[in-house]
């Protein structure tokens, strides 16, 4: 048997600590909601996963308002100021054309990022609507 140490920053302790990091922002809710002002809205709140095998792709949580405007949520852990890529925005690009063609929304689509260690604005940040820092989560 491994010590904790030796699993420490490994890929499966990377994606076990993200996992664990979706679900305390998902047990969170309520602050997810006041931190965008939607504390006194109607809204529909589920993941979402693509259901078509050629263009799959995943958002951690979708809050759609009755105004039709529609968050995608991305939940970033990390020890870091999470900041957008080239490949991550073109990734974020795709997930939007996804999501519209397979919901058949006609609502405007936005990004929300849920970073545990803060966000840091970059070149690529434009396709970043709205910042929720881990602070936000519990307040």
């Amino acid at each position: 048997m491994r010590d904790w140490l030796s699993y420490y920053d490994t890929a499966s302790y990377n994606a076990w600590r993200d996992h664990a990091f979706e679900i305390v922002c998902i047990s969170h809710l309520p602050q997810l909601h006041r931190a965008l002002s939607l504390e006194t809205m109607a809204t529909r709140d589920f993941p979402w996963e693509s259901s078509g095998t050629e263009l799959g792709a995943q958002v951690d949580l979708v809050i759609e308002r009755p105004d039709k405007i529609t968050y995608l949520y991305e939940m970033k852990c990390a020890s870091e100021p999470f900041s957008v890529t080239f490949s991550y925005k073109s990734d974020l690009l795709r997930k939007i054309r996804v999501f519209k063609e397979e919901s058949k929304t006609n609502n405007a689509v936005q990004t929300v990022v849920v970073a545990s260690a803060g966000f840091k604005r970059d070149a690529h940040a434009d396709i970043v609507v709205h910042v929720v820092d881990g602070d936000n989560l519990f307040t």
